[in-house]
């Protein structure tokens, strides 16, 4: 989702994003499922700017976050 703004010489555009995708995983037991997760993120953009005779002043901030815990990539154990 994009949120924009430009007024005169001024310019602030948003974005977000939220994916969230889970896999069943092979090999279960007993008929009981095991999902492991695909993508799993939450990620936030604001760009700001502003325009003079000489220079364009801008910043970007970011903000990135996971929904459910992970795994490490060493083992493959959960991490809170």
């Amino acid at each position: 989702m994009v949120a924009n703004r430009h007024k005169g010489k001024y310019v602030w555009d948003n974005s977000w994003c939220w994916l969230l995708s889970k896999c069943k995983r092979q090999g279960t037991v007993c008929g009981w499922c095991s999902y492991e997760n695909r993508d799993d993120r939450i990620e936030l953009n604001s760009k700001w700017g502003r325009e003079t005779q000489v220079v364009y002043f801008s910043a970007l901030g970011q903000f990135k976050t996971q929904l459910t815990e992970g795994l490490t990539s060493n083992n493959l154990s959960r991490t809170s």
